[in-house]
């Protein structure tokens, strides 16, 4: 397919033409749309039982040379990352379906395993220092465990 672009814009852009009332532009109502039918596919994703695993995302200030971490900083969520996530996963979906339609007999679908311990490992021991940031760990290890496997 060809995609013909009408404008390359950040999540923070994209937010800001969306709240803006002030604008009515094409590129903006587009948005305002894409935004609404996102929420209306999340809305039957979160009914037919999807696994939504609420957290923030964070960023380590590392200092290099030790291999530990000098800070933490929490990454503001917007509506645009929920917008974009939603129809990433519709195209995966959209694919998958398709492959398995055309293929059923030797489809091959990938999965995401529970992760082991020894590949978050680093980041539990920084968290025994920071005791908020255990417990939010402890709970993690608990639906992992209990939810996927």
């Amino acid at each position: 397919s060809l995609i013909c672009s009408k404008a390359a814009l950040t999540y923070e852009q994209a937010q800001e033409f969306i709240d803006n009332e002030n604008l009515n532009d094409d590129v903006t109502i587009g948005l305002r749309e894409l935004m609404k039918l996102s929420k209306i596919l999340n809305k039957k994703r979160t009914a037919n039982g999807a696994l939504t695993l609420a957290s923030s995302e964070i960023r380590f200030d590392m200092d290099w040379e030790t291999r530990t971490p000098k800070a933490v900083q929490e990454k503001k969520h917007l509506d645009t990352h929920s917008m974009v996530e939603e129809f990433m996963l519709l195209a995966n979906i959209s694919v998958a379906e398709k492959i398995l339609a055309e293929y059923p007999d030797c489809a091959m679908l990938r999965r995401h395993p529970v992760p082991t311990e020894a590949s978050y490992k680093p980041l539990v021991e920084y968290a025994d220092t920071h005791t908020t940031y255990y417990y939010q760990l402890s709970n993690l290890r608990h639906l992992l465990s209990e939810e996927i496997v």
